[in-house]
């Protein structure tokens, strides 16, 4: 049986755009909250903060396989400390530990996401390219 290989650089900028889309959704899910709360009946923010998590576990798993596959250790490095980074935010803003601005929240995504683009676009060996 052939497993299906897929990019982990790819993933993890789709996880993290997806991500991010989420988290500036959010604020308009909660305002509108009534409204959800009549299609989803009970627990409608449970049901929507059960989608960080999602969004942290294919993260992690993003960077595990990209830090296996990077030629420039740095760029590992940085991608297992912008995915700390989000997983504390995320964290963070479940269990409302302290206030941290909003921006921080949308930043980590981005970083995740520009960070697998570079290692995707200038970080691989490849059959027809090396980079070092």
């Amino acid at each position: 049986m052939k497993i299906i290989n897929l990019d982990s650089d790819k993933v993890g900028i789709t996880s993290s755009l997806l991500c991010l889309i989420h988290c500036i959704i959010t604020p308009i899910i909660f305002i509108s909250e009534s409204q959800v709360s009549f299609y989803l009946k009970s627990y409608p923010i449970l049901f929507w903060y059960f989608f960080n998590f999602i969004f942290i576990i294919i993260s992690i798993l993003a960077v595990y396989h990209s830090y296996k596959k990077t030629t420039k250790p740095l760029v590992g490095y940085f991608l297992w400390l912008s995915c700390f980074i989000l997983l504390g935010t995320i964290i963070n803003e479940t269990f409302e530990i302290i206030h941290i601005n909003e921006y921080l929240n949308y930043s980590a995504p981005l970083l995740l996401g520009s960070l697998h683009l570079y290692n995707q676009k200038y970080c691989r060996c490849d059959k027809n390219n090396f980079y070092v």
